[in-house]
């Protein structure tokens, strides 16, 4: 029975995360103080996620002394996802500051 929770669970984790990725989301200048802080910090999450994984595959890769061309992509993608991620920072900060004055 614990085991069907748990299953349940991570089912529906998992719904709800291909419904967040497939339903398109608004404007930034549509949306509210709250609304985009609330889209910076998941996506942020997500991202940082993300990021973590491939910088462990990378890592794999690195202490094998393998590396191909995805590997130099991936690389790649690790600076252009910091960036990313610090531009989502600078988003939360605005939007909070966006709330605090309403």
């Amino acid at each position: 029975m614990i085991c069907d929770s748990i299953v349940q669970v991570a089912v529906t984790d998992r719904e709800r995360e291909a419904d967040m990725t497939n339903q398109p989301r608004k404007r930034l200048r549509e949306m509210s103080p709250e609304e985009r802080r609330m889209w910076a910090e998941t996506t942020h999450a997500r991202l940082s996620a993300f990021s973590a994984y491939v910088q462990r595959y990378l890592n794999r890769r690195r202490n094998n002394h393998w590396q191909t061309g995805t590997d130099v992509q991936y690389n790649q993608f690790q600076v252009l996802a910091a960036d990313i991620l610090a531009a989502l920072e600078e988003i939360q900060e605005e939007a909070q500051q966006g709330e605090e004055t309403r």
